[in-house]
């Protein structure tokens, strides 16, 4: 099935905007789209237009804890930046993260969500 796309979301009559505004299951292509791209669905007459969200320098919500090779754990507040100080691949870090891998150098990540 194709997807939702969000340059088509705003044009009339494309895929995007005929299944969150004429489609049976509207309602649900509307929470997918908002949880996939953010922003909110106000109404325009009797359709939907979408506006993208802000972008914010707020901090993520989540803590990062990082347990290294010792087995010291570490609560991380600048991920990006822990793993380029630590000499650590920041892709295969965020597959630890993921949990598509265990570990990554002898270092494993978890979150916890507040």
């Amino acid at each position: 099935m194709r997807s939702l796309r969000i340059n088509e979301v705003n044009q009339k009559h494309s895929y995007t905007w005929t299944k969150i505004n004429d489609d049976g299951m509207s309602m649900h292509w509307k929470k997918e789209f908002l949880a996939e791209f953010g922003g909110e669905f106000t109404r325009d007459g009797k359709n939907l237009h979408w506006h993208r969200p802000i972008r914010t320098n707020e901090p993520l919500k989540r803590k990062i804890i990082v347990r290294n090779p010792e087995g010291i754990a570490v609560q991380i507040e600048n991920f990006a930046k822990y793993c380029r100080e630590n000499n650590l691949s920041k892709s295969a870090m965020y597959e630890v993260l993921s949990g598509k891998r265990s570990q990554h150098k002898g270092y494993r990540a978890v979150t916890e969500q507040e």
